[in-house]
């Protein structure tokens, strides 16, 4: 931090107000504590919030974004939100939202995913961006829409069943498997 506070303080002089992203992976997912962050760096705490329902990791990724955000001024998160690799949705929008109002209330103010979707996970990319625009929206409103822009108001509470079906899968049931 000390090397990347001194690139921060060289652009500075010749391009003044820019942001730097840094990646906290694992190797530096704890925030320095002899270095102070230099304001103009925004560490990405790589975090997948699919995973938020379990409560441990919660717990964990919380007091790592509260040790961040003492370090840093404005944090981002660098998400994971891979669905291609798997034969079943992975759907999780209220898990999203409990991630993305907690954040918004601890200095993250920045968002970014890896994402490579399959087209079974439907409403989960574009649920969401609207949620990155204002995570307090009711989920359950945004996500009847796509229902019903997608299959029609008479095809959409079957729509809400097969999703709930896989949101609780990743929710609950995938918890208590080995895997």
């Amino acid at each position: 931090f000390q090397w990347t506070n001194e690139v921060a303080a060289l652009v500075e002089k010749k391009i003044p107000g820019k942001k730097f992203g840094l990646l906290a992976y694992l190797q530096v997912l704890e925030p320095p504590t002899r270095v102070e962050v230099d304001p103009s760096i925004v560490p990405f705490i790589t975090y997948e919030n699919t995973r938020w329902e379990d409560p441990e990791y919660r717990e964990k990724m919380e007091k790592v974004t509260e040790a961040w955000g003492e370090a840093a001024s404005t944090l981002g998160w660098y998400d994971y939100v891979y669905g291609a690799r798997y034969l079943i949705p992975r759907f999780f929008p209220h898990a999203e939202q409990k991630s993305l109002v907690w954040g918004a209330d601890h200095k993250v103010k920045y968002y970014y995913a890896e994402a490579i979707p399959s087209w079974l996970e439907g409403p989960n990319l574009w649920a969401l961006n609207k949620l990155l625009w204002n995570p307090r929206q009711d989920v359950d409103v945004l996500l009847d829409d796509w229902y019903t822009a997608a299959v029609g108001a008479g095809a959409a509470p079957k729509l809400r069943q097969f999703y709930e079906i896989w949101e609780k899968f990743w929710r609950d049931d995938i918890r208590s498997s080995e895997w």
